[in-house]
């Protein structure tokens, strides 16, 4: 009974650690960048949609992820929510970035959606075009590292 009431103990402080770990205000939708032709409406609507070309994860459990995330749009507006979207399926998540040192961060919430769940992750933004964007990750218990690209569709 103690070894329960103690992993409840550790569960509960690492909730708390998580929830509270990261100020809201700290968070912040990513600008989109401004469209080449602002009287043109069509391009300008097409140039916030976004798709994964490349999600590889690297370290004990190597593998290509890209083939999950085949066929879907992103689309990601001002007030911080995501929409992923393939033929009739919809899904939202939300994301933002924040500044932690001198290297933005790009953050992903799709709670558990499958295989969404897997971007849920605090992504360094180790390059960033208005056609591309390359978000790495890095785990220093294990020396695993990610690497996601978007490219504008």
């Amino acid at each position: 009974m103690k070894t329960n009431a103690k992993n409840l103990g550790i569960a509960l402080l690492a909730s708390v650690t998580v929830l509270f770990g990261c100020k809201k205000e700290d968070i912040r939708p990513m600008a989109r960048p401004t469209p080449v032709s602002a009287t043109s409406k069509p391009i300008a609507k097409e140039l916030n949609f976004w798709k994964i070309s490349s999600f590889q994860l690297n370290g004990k459990y190597s593998s290509d992820e890209t083939v999950k995330f085949e066929g879907w749009s992103f689309q990601f507006n001002d007030d911080g929510t995501v929409v992923a979207r393939k033929k009739e399926e919809k899904l939202k998540g939300h994301w933002g970035t924040k500044m932690n040192g001198s290297r933005e961060i790009m953050v992903f919430d799709f709670g558990g959606q499958e295989p969404f769940y897997e971007l849920n992750n605090y992504w360094e933004v180790a390059k960033k075009t208005t056609q591309y964007m390359l978000l790495q990750d890095h785990d220093d218990s294990d020396g695993s590292t990610g690497e996601l690209i978007f490219e504008k569709m």
